[in-house]
């Protein structure tokens, strides 16, 4: 692509966004050790938040590295995938019967067709009220990256590569990666990967945190 450089070595901030990231997926690991630290004890909520922490991670790394390729068309689905976690484990965290969910998400279950304590299916509509509480960016995210997976105005002019009104002619590029991916766009990108791991990330503590709750209280009943 642009000289032969990944943008983190064209782009100082974008080697920053990408430095966080790498941060946040080693205090995924750590809080992930750290759940079973607090308590031997295995629990339904564990098993569900060790998926959601190992699809984090890999989610991240790929979209690490499609980036360093130059691969929006790639790269951007994987933020709208992340940010469907998010979903997911927003309405754990408000539900009060978590073990139902995760039974029914092991199951296999459509979630669009499983209801919450007031009777709405959990379409990602609905997930978005139990998200927009700790992620108020939710609607825009949705909204942004929903056009990455389907496609889009932002996939056609992805490959237009220069433009003439005068004379009525037009540049395009076919291949692999997008070489007029934008210094702003990127950012954009791995910003928003970034404030969604931080909200999962925020989750998973709170329930470590409950956790060792449950653990002492028993403790002191023994």
């Amino acid at each position: 692509m642009k000289e032969g450089k990944k943008p983190s070595e064209l782009y100082p901030q974008v080697a920053e966004c990408e430095e966080k990231l790498n941060q946040l997926i080693q205090e995924i690991i750590n809080v992930g050790k750290e759940m079973f630290t607090v308590s031997k004890g295995l629990y339904m909520t564990d098993i569900f938040l060790m998926g959601v922490m190992n699809r984090s991670i890999n989610l991240i790394d790929a979209i690490l590295c499609l980036t360093n390729r130059w691969n929006f068309i790639a790269a951007g689905p994987l933020v709208r995938l992340h940010l469907d976690t998010l979903l997911r484990l927003s309405y754990l965290r408000a539900s009060n019967n978590p073990d139902l969910f995760i039974r029914q998400v092991l199951e296999g279950k459509r979630l669009d067709k499983v209801k919450d304590e007031e009777g709405k299916e959990l379409k990602d509509i609905r997930l978005r009220d139990y998200t927009r509480p700790i992620f108020p960016q939710v609607d825009n995210v949705y909204k942004e990256t929903s056009r990455l997976i389907h496609f889009s105005d932002k996939h056609v002019f992805t490959c237009i590569e220069a433009l003439d009104d005068t004379g009525r002619t037009a540049g395009f590029s076919v291949g692999k990666g997008s070489p007029k991916w934008r210094e702003k766009d990127i950012l954009s990108l791995l910003r928003c990967a970034i404030v969604i791991t931080e909200a999962i990330l925020a989750i998973v503590r709170g329930w470590v945190l409950e956790k060792a709750q449950i653990t002492n209280l028993g403790d002191e009943k023994q």
